[in-house]
């Protein structure tokens, strides 16, 4: 379907283009052509190539060639062509500076509105017909300074009374590096020189749609298909060759807007072509990765980009001097691009003939306008037509491709079909083993939680100390025990494994063991701790334990503690809350054995804190504090804090510092899960709060 309608784009534009109908007229020979024998009144349009006089570094107005002194011309020089090797007072004159071309013409039609066209002029003109200027192309002066270039409407119209038609034109150039009338003029009436022009410029507009739908619809093949790379690169060089017809022929971009500087046109013709070179070569690359040698890809791209650079910052004149430099890197990637294919085409590499065939023609386009660039040839330039008869071919090749991974992924289906029913029915086998072994796990898991449950209390033992405990899952690493020392003294052991589930709950088993073990040492914190750790070194399994355990006496208020490494507690007094102030925090359990925490200086420490009457102390583990919320809930006013312990903790003691133990744990609770969003958490939750 694509290729079907790419081919009628092609013949549409051929068609227009023959619509340009220009009759064949004589020569101008030495500043004369008699053109009385031919009919006007057709639609068609006549050149006027020959023989022009020519006056060098002399702006003559046409009042000039009435007077008694008529100018003597330097000589005649040929239309359409260039000035610079044109020979005056023996030497050529040079691509700079001014002149004036003049002819007569002798014709039958008097009293009949006639018209005049003018092709691209290098670079600045003025055109008299009859003695009347019809078109001001710009600034024509003898000083080369105040020359400005214009690309202005290059058709005129004027009212005929004489046999004889006087044609004067000023030119002028000091930037591009050739000058004079290198595209010729034309002469018709007046509804010839509007056809002419309306062919041309709506075959034109035309191509440049063609050319922008290409590049809309690889654009989309693309963003469908990231991986594509080509269509992306195929899209920007349809793009860049497209917005270069705006600026050559018929000057579409500079009829749209006419304020727009000459120079920018300049600029945006020579960029696009560079933007060209480099889109097409990557598009190459992504075509034929594995053939095509990476670093021709890089070295085409940088100098490219060089050229666009000096094009976007550098004077008009200099970069087009600089031109000539990249037409040979042009040919010599299209010289490497054409050995490739042909490599290609003989290894019988899918579509490879076509790209090749196709990119002879589209090179042999490039060689043209090359050639017509530097006015060696007089045939117009013609990539915009090369490139959608590239584009067919191109538009083969992909049809190709789709049409093969089609057929093989028809090829495939059946094949499977067949292997997705036995795969089917291999996972339906091992679904069903899975849901027995995850039903065994499930019972394990519940026996672990019962288990566990068992050494974990479940009441306090005294009115004033209040606990709550929620593992992350069915089984935590957190674990806390209140130990009865006889008299007033109570122990408070709080834990906490690095990791969660089954691993850190085994740990918290073996804790629980080992304190039952411990009758001698258990009335000493930090003898407590040295024997804890000594068990526990290399029995973790790479985990580690913060713990801490302190003996506190109900009736001195007096709290012996020793820290592994643990959250320090917060006391909550009448006065305010704060943190509970120690001067060592030893390293985890597990990670060091007693002998080298002797050697380091690092070993567990009692210490005392004495309470005043009323106070509180508040133990937990890091699951309360590193609570985040999943919900953006707002149920809270700091609900929007990185966690809960970061500034939501400190107001809800604060405002808890009167309420007893369990009215302050159980309004905490409350809010941590309302900030949480959910009674889940993403970690073992332990808190324990006694009144003292």
């Amino acid at each position: 379907m694509k290729k079907a309608w790419v081919f009628v784009l092609i013949i549409l534009y051929t068609t227009l283009a023959s619509c340009q109908t220009i009759a064949d007229t004589p020569n101008v020979s030495k500043g004369v052509i008699d053109m009385s024998g031919y009919d006007w009144d057709a639609d068609k349009i006549f050149r006027l190539d020959g023989e022009w006089e020519f006056y060098w570094n002399r702006l003559l107005l046409p009042g000039d060639f009435g007077s008694v002194t008529k100018p003597t011309p330097d000589g005649y020089i040929k239309v359409p062509g260039v000035w610079n090797e044109y020979v005056v007072d023996g030497k050529p004159v040079g691509e700079t500076g001014y002149a004036t071309y003049r002819i007569l013409i002798t014709n039958k039609y008097v009293n009949k509105m006639l018209g005049l066209k003018l092709p691209e002029v290098s670079t600045c003109y003025r055109l008299f017909a009859n003695g009347i200027m019809v078109i001001d192309g710009g600034n024509v002066s003898t000083n080369l300074d105040e020359l400005r270039e214009s690309y202005a409407n290059r058709i005129a119209f004027f009212y005929n009374t004489n046999r004889i038609i006087e044609i004067v034109l000023q030119v002028g150039n000091k930037i591009d590096v050739i000058g004079g009338l290198f595209q010729g003029v034309f002469i018709g009436s007046e509804s010839a020189i509007i056809l002419q022009r309306d062919y041309a410029m709506f075959s034109e507009i035309f191509l440049i749609g063609a050319l922008f739908i290409m590049a809309l619809y690889h654009l989309v093949l693309y963003f469908n298909r990231r991986k594509e790379k080509s269509s992306l690169y195929f899209s920007l060089f349809c793009i860049a060759i497209a917005l270069r017809a705006t600026v050559s022929g018929e000057g579409i971009l500079g009829a749209l807007l006419p304020a727009l500087e000459w120079v920018v046109q300049v600029r945006i013709a020579f960029i696009t072509i560079y933007l060209a070179v480099m889109t097409f070569v990557l598009f190459f690359r992504e075509l034929f990765r594995e053939t095509v040698w990476k670093w021709f890809t890089w070295i085409d791209v940088i100098i490219s980009g060089i050229y666009i650079l000096v094009s976007l910052i550098a004077p008009t004149r200099f970069y087009v001097m600089l031109f000539p430099g990249f037409e040979a890197v042009m040919l010599a990637s299209g010289a490497y691009v054409i050995i490739t294919l042909i490599r290609l085409t003989i290894k019988n590499r899918e579509g490879a003939i076509f790209i090749l065939v196709a990119f002879i023609l589209l090179f042999g386009v490039v060689i043209n306008d090359l050639l017509y660039y530097n006015r060696i040839i007089l045939t117009g330039f013609l990539l915009p037509l090369g490139l959608l008869v590239f584009i067919f071919f191109q538009s083969l090749v992909l049809s190709m491709r789709i049409a093969r991974a089609l057929s093989t992924a028809e090829n495939l289906s059946g094949v499977l079909d067949a292997r997705v029913k036995e795969r089917t029915s291999e996972l339906e086998t091992e679904r069903n083993k899975l849901q027995v072994k995850n039903e065994m796990m499930r019972r394990d898991l519940q026996m672990a939680k019962v288990i566990q449950k068992q050494f974990i209390p479940s009441k306090s033992p005294l009115p004033s100390l209040a606990f709550y405990y929620q593992p992350m899952e069915m089984v935590g690493g957190d674990f806390f025990d209140f130990i009865r020392l006889g008299g007033d003294n109570l122990g408070i052991l709080v834990s906490d494994v690095s990791g969660h589930g089954v691993p850190a709950a085994f740990i918290t088993s073996m804790i629980k063991s080992y304190t039952l073990q411990f009758a001698d040492v258990i009335d000493n914190p930090a003898e407590f701790m040295m024997q804890l750790n000594q068990l526990l070194v290399n029995q973790t399994g790479g985990n580690f334990v913060t713990a801490f355990y302190g003996i506190i006496n109900t009736s001195t208020r007096k709290l012996v503690f020793s820290n592994a490494g643990h959250n320090s507690p917060y006391i909550i007094e009448r006065k305010g809350i704060r943190m509970m102030e120690t001067e060592f925090r030893g390293v985890p359990l597990g990670i060091f054995d007693n002998d080298e925490l002797t050697s380091r200086r690092e070993v567990y420490r009692n210490e005392t804190v004495t309470f005043a009457k009323g106070d509180k102390i508040l133990l937990y583990t890091d699951g309360l504090i590193e609570t985040v919320n999943i919900n953006d809930s707002e149920a809270l006013p700091l609900a929007d804090t990185r966690d809960f312990g970061s500034e939501l903790l400190i107001p809800i003691l604060e405002k808890n510092r009167k309420s007893s133990a369990n009215i302050l744990i159980d309004d905490l609770i409350e809010n941590l899960v309302r900030f949480r969003g959910g009674n889940t958490f993403e970690d073992d939750v332990c808190v324990i709060c006694m009144d003292i």
